[in-house]
């Protein structure tokens, strides 16, 4: 039963660390994604005609 519940705790300790990387991974991925939007959208903002 320890040896079990130690491999166990290996394992999950795996995992977190596989989650972490996706984890940032996505982070980017998602930042990026917002940054092409944020830019697109101050791109429509700049070709609107501006209304005073």
């Amino acid at each position: 039963m320890k040896i079990l519940s130690k491999s166990r705790k290996a394992d999950s300790r795996i995992n977190d660390d596989a989650k972490k990387k996706t984890s940032v991974l996505d982070c980017v991925q998602q930042t990026a994604e917002w940054l092409e939007m944020y830019s697109r959208i101050l791109r429509d903002l700049r070709q609107a005609p501006s209304v005073h």
